[in-house]
């Protein structure tokens, strides 16, 4: 199965391929919890625009973001990095 339909289930540009098919499985466990779906679904509300879409547009900008130099982020590392996008996109 690609890793594409795992976190989207919806179809994807090739960029957003590339840049999920280097997401951590940190980043994958995440994007299944209730706290992350939660936001797909308000933001995606807020934008008018598919939970797919929302969801592919935070899963590329947190795996493009900067990590830290050492080990694999983890839960609390991308609960605040949505946190932060969660900010970034209600201001649009």
């Amino acid at each position: 199965m690609p890793l594409g339909d795992l976190v989207t289930d919806g179809e994807q540009s090739a960029g957003g391929d590339l840049t999920l098919a280097q997401a951590p499985p940190s980043l994958l466990q995440f994007a299944k919890t209730p706290r992350f779906q939660s936001a797909v679904r308000r933001l995606a509300e807020e934008h008018s625009c598919s939970q797919d879409e929302m969801r592919q547009r935070l899963l590329i900008g947190m795996v493009s973001a900067p990590r830290r130099s050492t080990g694999e982020p983890n839960e609390e590392d991308w609960r605040r990095l949505l946190d932060v996008y969660s900010l970034i996109l209600a201001d649009e």
